[in-house]
């Protein structure tokens, strides 16, 4: 796993408290260069804790828009639901 997406699971599991699962869909976009949006990473969170039985934060994506901000050292409003991951926020 790079180290931005790497980083990026760690403040995930940090910011929403939980273990995310070692073959997550953050290791798939890595491992394939693949790049997502950061809503998709909002939803990939959304469906773990969902299938986790952990309750969903009412200011989830607030919590998305500072963990990738902060692996790349942007403003959490810089994070807009629609920013690719690679082509626009620079993984």
């Amino acid at each position: 796993m790079g180290l931005e997406f790497l980083d990026l699971t760690f403040r995930l599991e940090r910011d929403f408290a939980v273990a995310l699962p070692k073959r997550s869909f953050l290791q798939e976009a890595d491992v394939y260069r693949r790049d997502i949006r950061a809503e998709q990473v909002h939803e990939g969170i959304r469906t773990f804790l969902k299938h986790s039985s952990f309750p969903i934060p009412e200011d989830s994506w607030q919590r998305i828009q500072k963990s990738i901000a902060g692996t790349v050292g942007l403003k959490p409003e810089q994070v807009m639901r629609d920013s690719w991951l690679i082509k626009d926020l620079g993984y």
